[in-house]
């Protein structure tokens, strides 16, 4: 009997270690539905057949992964007619782009495995690639990453000529980048969301919540986020410091989150940067950085006490 426990006991642990070394579960079947109901739409101008393509076959067929990211952004099979109506060129040209995404499934293992190390308490999660209506890159749900495929995979061959001139520079800024070059990075930085407790209440909590998983993925990858926010704000730490610090303690955190740039704002999301210099500033001070990040994954950011604690640790 004692033997029989031994073996059931070895089996376990094997079959435990192989599932964690098999990767995440990334879904790409969204990406295909979305297509044909676009197809769909394109043969008629009648906008009650053109909603009732895009509800049958693209929303009604959806993953669990689209119905979240349609909770979490609000998204509306008329917003979805909407875009696919007025910007027929951009979705011409972002197509063939959109189904890259299914080779990247490979890629993310390793970064994952990496998390893994670093926070042994990681929990699962599914990665969906579906696509949405150009608000949105990426974001989570319980323990779904869910991502937009066609902001992540523009480029700089992207046609954006149909949008607004906002949107077009919001858009040429973001694509010129080549997105999905870092859609490894993109997506341990969700991933690390779903671990997460609560989102912030305040402007410091809030750019805390992003910053610590722009911090934790640069652990993981040994990249920094390569977005205009991270480059402007190492080079102007200071400045950007003063400027948070007066503000830190706003409810709103307009002007540093989720933002493009504007005349008060140089660069959209500088939040990140400040929550990411925050955390790495924690970070380093610390002699256990296990227990670091796990801390930095762990703080509850709707705790204002935690968040006000953690603050004032970082040394920031």
């Amino acid at each position: 009997m004692k033997f029989t426990s031994i073996i059931l006991i070895a089996s376990w642990m094997f079959v435990t270690a192989s599932m964690q070394k098999k990767g995440p579960n990334v879904i790409t079947t969204d990406i295909d539905n979305f297509w044909n109901a676009y197809d769909s739409i394109c043969t008629t101008t009648d906008s009650l057949k053109q909603l009732h393509y895009i509800q049958t076959l693209y929303i009604d067929k959806g993953t669990p992964g689209l119905h979240g990211f349609m909770k979490a952004k609000e998204y509306t099979a008329g917003e979805w007619v909407k875009v696919i109506r007025r910007y027929p060129k951009f979705w011409r040209s972002i197509r063939s782009n959109t189904y890259k995404v299914k080779k990247l499934a490979p890629e993310f293992g390793p970064g994952i495995d990496k998390l893994r190390e670093l926070y042994p308490a990681l929990k699962p999660a599914s990665i969906y690639f579906t696509v949405g209506a150009l608000r949105s890159g990426g974001t989570t749900q319980n323990d779904m990453v869910l991502i937009g495929s066609e902001m992540v995979t523009g480029d700089a061959t992207t046609d954006i000529s149909e949008f607004s001139p906002g949107k077009q520079k919001f858009l040429g800024n973001y694509y010129i980048t080549d997105p999905i070059k870092n859609a490894v990075l993109l997506n341990i930085h969700e991933y690390v969301h779903t671990q997460q407790r609560r989102h912030g209440y305040n402007l410091l909590s809030q750019a805390i919540c992003e910053g610590a998983c722009d911090f934790v993925t640069e652990l993981v990858t040994g990249k920094k986020m390569p977005l205009p926010y991270m480059d402007y704000g190492l080079k102007n730490a200071e400045t950007v410091r003063k400027k948070f610090l007066a503000e830190m303690h706003n409810p709103s955190w307009d002007g540093w989150l989720y933002n493009a740039a504007s005349d008060n704002a140089p660069v959209g999301d500088l939040g990140y940067y400040v929550g990411y210099a925050i955390c790495k500033s924690y970070y380093d001070q610390q002699k256990d950085k296990k227990a670091a990040v796990r801390e930095i994954i762990e703080l509850d950011y709707g705790d204002s006490t935690a968040v006000n604690r953690f603050f004032k640790a970082s040394g920031y």
